[in-house]
């Protein structure tokens, strides 16, 4: 009852190409008396789901690190219902320290915003727990994934600088050059 939550969401249209963005929205706890609000609406011409969700994480943290201290509030949850990110989060210390590489030494995908995630992680000055939870189950859920959609169809200004389109891999035929 004493924690802010933040509820994050992404989004990406792959048949209107790539369009994408994300959204969060902070609830404060009812003793600091402010409406809930929402504090991110990111919107790019082309990115990926993944990236977006990941993204909208990074924007919340960085959010709480630039308007906490609150009173009483000892800590802070995000709330995604993104696996991507919950299943990671654990692992990108150790794929940091490996060069960006699995433990197989594969390529680990975005590595650009894992580090901006650790950055971001490492500077909110506060206990934040970032949850998984089934999306669009509440109202609030839908309210996140239709704002996350709305940045995402409106495209906008904001760039995902990351991305990367399309993918190089090996041929698939014999003897291909």
């Amino acid at each position: 009852p004493r924690a802010i939550h933040i509820r994050t969401d992404g989004s990406c249209y792959q048949k209107r190409g790539m369009i994408s963005g994300c959204a969060a929205i902070v609830e404060y706890p009812e003793h600091i008396e402010r409406e809930r609000e929402q504090i991110l609406d990111f919107g790019c011409a082309e990115s990926k789901i993944p990236r977006m969700e990941l993204l909208a994480v990074i924007r919340a943290l960085r959010w709480i690190a630039q308007n906490r201290p609150w009173p009483d509030v000892t800590r802070v949850q995000i709330l995604t219902d993104s696996i991507y990110v919950t299943e990671n989060i654990p692992r990108a210390t150790e794929w940091r320290r490996n060069g960006w590489c699995n433990r197989h030494g594969e390529p680990m995908k975005n590595p650009d915003l894992w580090k901006e995630f650790l950055s971001a992680f490492g500077k909110i000055g506060m206990r934040a727990d970032i949850l998984w939870i089934p999306g669009k189950k509440s109202k609030l859920e839908k309210e996140i994934d239709i704002a996350a959609k709305a940045s995402a169809q409106r495209g906008g200004p904001d760039v995902d600088r990351g991305y990367a389109r399309g993918a190089i891999s090996p041929a698939m035929v014999k003897d291909a050059a």
